[in-house]
């Protein structure tokens, strides 16, 4: 599942930047749940030409709802120059 997450931020983090670019991936443990978060760059100027499709980000939505029946568990936000995705992960019974 994390495979499009990552791939969505090697594309958009990479895109039009010549400098230095650090995607980050965090894993915590929080109240019975796997958070993980990760952020790359964002520049909503120069990513809005090559916007994709969302095919990558829905289809882990979509896992994510077969695997544990909520629609919840997938959030992106962008704040501060960072697009931030966050897949929360609930115990398997």
């Amino acid at each position: 599942m994390l495979q499009p997450v990552i791939e969505n931020a090697i594309k958009f983090g990479l895109y039009d930047t010549i400098g230095k670019v650090v995607i980050r991936i965090e894993a915590v443990r929080k109240d019975h749940l796997l958070q993980l978060t990760i952020e790359n760059p964002y520049d909503a100027d120069t990513t809005k030409p090559l916007q994709g499709t969302g095919f990558g980000l829905q289809s882990v939505r979509r896992r994510l709802y077969i695997l544990f029946g909520r629609n919840n568990l997938l959030r992106t936000l962008q704040k501060e120059g960072l697009f931030i995705t966050q897949l929360i992960i609930p115990p398997t019974k």
